[in-house]
């Protein structure tokens, strides 16, 4: 599993936290640009609250 976290800014700082926030309006894109492009190149786990809701 890669990394969540992105190289450090300067030689000596400690690698800092990364978070990739898909943000709009209902129908933009977001939950098939995650899926097609976000989590392919970064392996990074996906929270879709639509999913979440759905399943309430």
């Amino acid at each position: 599993m890669r990394s969540s976290r992105h190289p450090p800014s300067s030689p000596g700082s400690p690698l800092l936290p990364l978070l990739h926030l898909p943000a709009g309006p209902k129908g933009a894109g977001k939950s098939s640009y995650v899926r097609d492009v976000l989590k392919p190149a970064t392996g990074l786990p996906f929270i879709n609250a639509g999913e979440i809701t759905a399943s309430l």
